[in-house]
């Protein structure tokens, strides 16, 4: 970034390196008199170090921004299917109460059919009942007639 102070440190480390980063220029060690010749070499490195220093920050930049648009991208993914199993959730909770409704309403009507069952074995049972103490009555009428004509 010309103008920077990331700039000018970029540049005087530039001229300080040599392109693999691990020796000295022969320009900054001690005793050392240039000549002339190894200027225009000085400042053609240097360019070519602050050329791959700014490709490298563009670099850094443009991954910089595709992590952040990933990022965007997933916290977009997990909002829908967080929303998707919302929805979901929902919907089994509907489907549960509605299976809970039609299961208390089968089991009313069963309940009433079990109580209509009774009640008309109950009345049968009772009518059944009843003539049978018609018919133990007419027998127990009957019972001193046959003594006598047995005895006679």
């Amino acid at each position: 970034v010309p103008g920077s102070g990331k700039d000018a440190m970029s540049t005087a480390m530039a001229e300080r390196l040599s392109p693999v980063g691990t020796m000295f220029h022969p320009a900054t060690l001690p005793g050392h008199h240039g000549a002339p010749h190894e200027e225009p070499e000085v400042a053609r490195r240097a360019a070519e170090w602050e050329r791959q220093i700014e490709t490298l920050d563009h670099e850094e930049m443009e991954l910089h921004q595709t992590q952040l648009r990933l990022i965007r991208d997933q916290t977009t993914t997990f909002i829908r299917d967080v929303s998707l199993l919302r929805q979901e959730v929902a919907a089994l909770r509907a489907g549960s109460a509605a299976r809970q409704q039609d299961f208390a309403a089968a089991l009313d009507a069963r309940s009433q059919e079990l109580r209509d069952a009774m009640a008309k074995d109950r009345k049968e049972l009772l009518a059944g009942q009843g003539a049978l103490l018609e018919k133990l009555a007419a027998l127990q009428s009957e019972v001193p007639r046959h003594q006598e004509e047995r005895v006679a």
